[in-house]
Parts: structure tokens; C-alpha cells; sequence
């Protein structure tokens, strides 16, 4: 058995084992009475008499079966492996965080995941303040017990996800902010033709990129009136296919080039003549000009790409031309702006609807 800090045990003279947790050489002692081979009940009644003592649990490392040694074995997986560098750093940063978590005075990495509750992870996702931060973090641990699970190393998920598993919490301080065409004016009046932070917008607006295409964008990549690239979402993977794309130049897009040329690779440069060196640095300036022109905090440029699917569906777009203007390989995220759009008109005709059989 692995030891704990300040557990003692010894044989009494009838050679039965007696285990208890006493803080320094004297004082009060508790009894531990679970048997050391059920690890969570152990660890459970431990954490509580430790409690009790007004001890601090400081116990670290790996036993088989815990959540430590599931995710020291899950980084040597595919799974973890075919993941993007920044993804992994990503997860790496949630996961961690969960493992040195504690619940009732016991690390969570300590504990063993086979027998992980689903309440246990419904008290890990209370225990972290920010809702957003709380949902990645169950998303993660449901992550790897489903590789655990495919591999024979569990066979439940304790933080599965729905309705009969873990909800997520609600949370409204995502960044859902989708720009309006009042925005877009009140940001052009600030910043008008002729300037590098007009040429961002209409470049975002007119194309629907992400900042991580839009950054690097520039005149190598226009041919025949089109803008021809590979999109950088997947391109750095050995198990994706990367996304070829094909977007039209509209003669907006092209005026705001021609009137702000940076005589670089790319269209947008800061203000010391340099292309920005990553799309983090580039969305980080956009987002201060947005705030400059008076546009709320959440006014980012994940916002405008939102804005102008918004804009195609309210236009009439399919599913499938919004698919191709955006990079999109399924009907799912497409299906949301259409589905928005389809129920505003709904409701709209049966207020309609309403308005006359009230009047008649």
C-alpha cells in the first residue's frame, strides 16, 4: 500500500492490522476502518479524518488504475499523439489542472479512475468558479476515459457528457458576440478606406476567414481574380486532410487592397510596416481597434466571421454555398445559421398570424 502522510499502522496482539492518521508524535488519532485494498473508500475515509486534524493532504505520484497513470499512458496513444502541437498544449494546460484538484482533501489524479463516480466529477466541475473552465475540464476527463475505455483500462466514463451524464454549466461569458452592420459602420467610420484596419475588416467580412488565413493573406495568393490558399486550421496535421480554398475577390475586398498596399507577403501589417507574427497577435490588435471604434469587448474577429454566415443565410444562401464559403466539410455548423434564420422568419409569420386573428 502506498503511504500517506501521517497514517500509521501495526499489528495489535491479536495480529490483526489497525491503521489510523495522527498529525506529529502526539495527540489525538482517528481509526481508519476501510480496508486499504478499496482504494476511493480508503482515500475517502483518510481525506476525512486528515480533515478532522486539520491536516493538509501532500501526498504526490502515480498508483496504477489513477488518473495520473491513465493520463501518463494516454500521451503515448494516437489519440494524443495525432494532435496538433497547440492542441495538446491546450488539453495539457485543462488536464493537469484536474489532476492536482482536490475533492474532500484527496488530489483527484490520486484517485483511482475505474471507480470515479459520476458524482465525483459533477463536484470537480463545481469546484471550478469559471463555468467555461469547468466545462473543458469534464469535456477533457470524458476525452480520456473514452480512449481508456477503448483500450481496456475502464469500462464506464464517469464524465460523460448529456443528458443522463455530467451537464455542462451555463455560462454567458463565452465570446459569442456576432458583429451587426451597425458595428461594421461605426468601426468603418473610425477607420475608413485607405487604412490597414479597414482592410482587415472587409478582408474578415468579404471572406469569412479566420484570423489564423487572415493574417497571412497577401498577394501571393491572388490568381485570377480568386484568393488560392490551404487553409491553416489542419494544414500541420499528418491525419487531417487540409482544406484548398477558392474565394472571390469582391470588388470591395479589392478596392481596400489597392488603397493600403504594405509591400509585404501579406496585406495586414502592423503599425511598424511588419506582418503580424501570429494570428493570437493579430486578433489581440484587431480587437483593440474594435474597442477603439466603440464596439462592445466581445467584438473580436471570430465575431465577424459569425456575421457574415449570419449575413448569407439571412440572404438566402443553402447550406451547402455557405459550406463552401466558410471551409465547412458537414451540414452541422451551416445548419445553425439557416436554422436561426428559418425560425425568425416562423416566428415572425406567426406573429403575423396572430395579429390578424386578433384583429378579426
Amino acid at each position: 500500500m502506498k503511504k500517506f502522510k501521517h497514517l500509521h499502522t501495526f499489528l495489535d496482539r491479536h495480529n490483526k492490522r489497525r491503521t489510523y492518521v495522527r498529525i506529529g508524535g502526539r495527540g489525538k488519532s482517528i481509526s481508519i476502518q476501510t480496508d486499504p485494498s478499496d482504494d476511493v473508500g480508503f482515500a475517502r475515509e483518510y481525506a476525512a479524518a486528515l480533515e478532522k486534524l486539520g491536516g493538509v493532504r501532500a501526498v504526490r505520484g502515480s498508483r496504477p488504475g489513477s488518473w495520473d497513470a491513465l493520463y501518463a499512458a494516454y500521451k503515448s496513444w494516437p489519440e494524443w499523439k495525432d494532435l496538433k502541437t497547440a492542441t495538446q498544449m491546450n488539453k495539457r494546460k485543462v488536464t493537469e489542472r484536474v489532476l492536482e484538484m482536490e475533492i474532500n482533501g484527496v488530489r483527484f489524479g490520486e484517485l483511482p479512475a475505474e471507480q470515479t463516480t459520476k458524482q465525483d466529477v459533477v463536484k470537480l466541475r463545481d469546484a471550478i468558479e469559471a463555468p467555461t473552465v469547468a466545462n473543458a475540464a469534464v469535456s477533457e476527463l470524458s476525452t480520456l476515459s473514452k480512449a481508456a475505455i477503448t483500450r481496456g483500462y475502464m469500462t464506464h466514463n464517469p464524465a460523460a457528457l448529456g443528458e443522463l451524464g455530467v451537464k455542462k454549466r451555463k455560462s454567458t461569458a463565452g465570446n459569442n458576440y456576432v458583429w451587426t452592420a451597425d458595428d461594421y459602420q461605426r468601426f468603418v467610420k473610425k477607420f475608413p478606406l485607405g487604412t490597414m484596419e479597414y482592410l482587415a475588416l472587409v478582408l474578415l467580412w468579404s471572406t469569412g476567414v479566420r484570423a489564423s488565413d487572415a493574417y497571412r493573406l497577401g498577394p501571393q495568393h491572388e490568381k485570377n481574380g480568386y484568393l488560392v490558399f490551404t487553409e491553416h486550421k489542419d494544414s500541420d496535421s499528418k491525419y487531417r486532410a487540409a482544406k484548398n480554398r477558392e474565394i472571390e475577390i469582391l470588388p470591395s475586398l479589392r478596392a481596400a487592397i489597392d488603397a493600403c498596399p504594405s509591400g509585404h507577403m501579406a496585406y495586414i501589417v502592423t503599425k511598424m510596416g511588419k506582418p503580424f507574427s501570429t494570428p493570437n497577435n493579430f486578433g489581440i490588435w484587431f480587437r483593440k481597434k474594435a474597442k477603439a471604434a466603440g464596439l462592445p469587448p466581445g467584438a473580436a474577429t471570430h465575431g465577424v466571421r459569425r456575421a457574415a454566415a449570419t449575413g448569407a443565410a439571412e440572404h438566402g444562401a443553402s447550406e451547402h454555398a455557405i459550406m463552401a464559403l466558410f471551409g465547412w466539410k458537414t451540414t452541422q455548423q451551416a445548419n445553425r445559421y439557416t436554422r436561426t434564420v428559418r425560425d425568425k422568419k416562423l416566428a415572425a409569420e406567426t406573429i403575423s398570424i396572430l395579429e390578424k386573428r386578433r384583429e378579426g
